[in-house]
C-alpha cells in the first residue's frame, strides 16, 4: 500500500516542474506494483491457515475466525493497493480535497456495510466475520471502480497524459523502486515489530 502510494511523490515532484506528461507517465509504475500486489495477495488465500497459525493462537474457534477474515483481507488488498497509487498520484497532484473526500465516503460506506452485513438486518442474516469479509472487499471493489472512473477521465488523459505514457518504461519503474519498495519495506518492517 505505502509502495504504491508513493507515486504521489514522483506526481508531485514532475507536475511542479511542469512535467505533467513524465507525471502520468510514472503512475504505470506504481499500477504495476498494484497488479503484482493483486496477485501474491490472491496466491495466499490457500495458505492463510498456515500463516495465521504463526500467531500461536490457542483457542481453534478464534483460529478459525482469523483464518477466514485474512482470507477475505488478502482478497481486498490487491484493490487496496490500486486505490492507494490512484489516490496517491492523485494526492501529488495537489488534488487533495478529492482524495480526502473519497476516503471519507469509503470509511462511512465499509461502516454502514460492516454493522449491516455483521448484524444482520432488512432481510439479510447475521453473518459475523463473513459479513465484516463481505464489507471490506465490497467496499474495496466499490471504490476501486469510482477511483478508476477519475482515472479514466478526460483531464488524466489530456493533460498528464496518462494513456499516451502508458508503456511500463524499465528505467522508470526502476527508479520508483528504488524509493518506494524501501518506504513499504519500512512500514512492513513497523507492522511486523508491532504485532
Amino acid at each position: 500500500i505505502m509502495t504504491a502510494g508513493y507515486v504521489g511523490t514522483f506526481a508531485a515532484q514532475h507536475h511542479a516542474a511542469g512535467e505533467d506528461d513524465e507525471a502520468g507517465a510514472m503512475f504505470w509504475p506504481a499500477l504495476f506494483i498494484g497488479g503484482i500486489a493483486c496477485l501474491v495477495s490472491l496466491s495466499l488465500i490457500p495458505f492463510r491457515s498456515a500463516l495465521v497459525s504463526l500467531f500461536g493462537l490457542q483457542d481453534p474457534l478464534v483460529a478459525a475466525g482469523m483464518s477466514e477474515l485474512f482470507g477475505w483481507y488478502l482478497a481486498e488488498t490487491g484493490p487496496i493497493v490500486l486505490i492507494s497509487a490512484i489516490s496517491g498520484f492523485y494526492a501529488g497532484l495537489g488534488r487533495t480535497r478529492l482524495v480526502f473526500v473519497l476516503s471519507a465516503a469509503s470509511c462511512a460506506v465499509s461502516v454502514v456495510l460492516n454493522y449491516w452485513l455483521i448484524f444482520g438486518g432488512a432481510g439479510v442474516p447475521r453473518l459475523g466475520i463473513t459479513g465484516a469479509g463481505l464489507a471490506t472487499l465490497g467496499t474495496s471493489v466499490l471504490f476501486l471502480f469510482i477511483w478508476s472512473a477519475f482515472v479514466l477521465g478526460p483531464d488524466l488523459r489530456q493533460r498528464f497524459g496518462i494513456w499516451r505514457n502508458r508503456n511500463l518504461n524499465l528505467a522508470r519503474l526502476r527508479r520508483f523502486c528504488h524509493y518506494a519498495l524501501p518506504r513499504g519495506g519500512s512500514e512492513i518492517l513497523e507492522m511486523v515489530a508491532f504485532l
